[in-house]
């Protein structure tokens, strides 16, 4: 339950199970860290990425480095869909993301 982490609250169940105690923990999610690069594989500086999880439910925003990279935290490891804009807000074009190699290949 938002805003309750570390203490107990109150849950009501519907239906008839038993669930006794319930804890419930934050799942600590280690940084998303991706390299944005145009289609020809040089790095993209100062990119705007916005990363999307769960339809929604996650995002994230980050602003690519000198060298491309840009670091987001809180996401899980769910599919990812990602809106990019340049350095002057411009929208681009996601060409692909490769999750294993964490690069995001983008086109004007």
């Amino acid at each position: 339950h938002r805003g309750h982490l570390g203490r107990r609250i109150r849950a009501m169940v519907l239906g008839d199970a038993d669930l006794g105690d319930v804890a419930v923990a934050h799942a600590e999610r280690e940084p998303l860290r991706v390299t944005v690069v145009d289609t020809a594989g040089a790095a993209k500086p100062f990119t705007h990425v916005v990363a999307d999880q769960d339809e929604g439910l996650s995002r994230a925003y980050g602003q690519s480095d000198a060298r491309g990279v840009v670091m987001f935290s809180g996401l899980g490891a769910g599919e990812t869909r990602f809106e990019v804009r340049d350095a002057e807000l411009r929208p681009m074009q996601v060409a692909g993301f490769d999750a294993a190699a964490r690069t995001l290949s983008v086109s004007p």
